[in-house]
């Protein structure tokens, strides 16, 4: 699975989450997106020694700029 379709399963599970009223704090929700993909151990530590801030959408774009398919070649 892709990353870009990782992220828009997990969206798309939020906001169905989001729509029976659970609400979420930015800074857990980040911790859920980094966790959710069971990234090897190297993985997650790169991931949070890049990070500013553990907010959902600086998270999403790490992810996405480290593991998409165009970041490779």
């Amino acid at each position: 699975m892709s990353i870009q379709t990782f992220l828009n399963e997990f969206d798309k599970r939020y906001n169905k989450t989001k729509s029976h009223g659970t609400q979420m704090s930015n800074d857990v929700l980040a911790y859920l997106l980094l966790k959710a993909p069971n990234l090897s151990t190297n993985h997650e530590e790169l991931i949070k020694a890049i990070l500013t801030d553990l907010q959902y959408d600086i998270v999403k774009d790490q992810l996405k700029k480290t593991f998409s398919d165009n970041a490779r070649k």
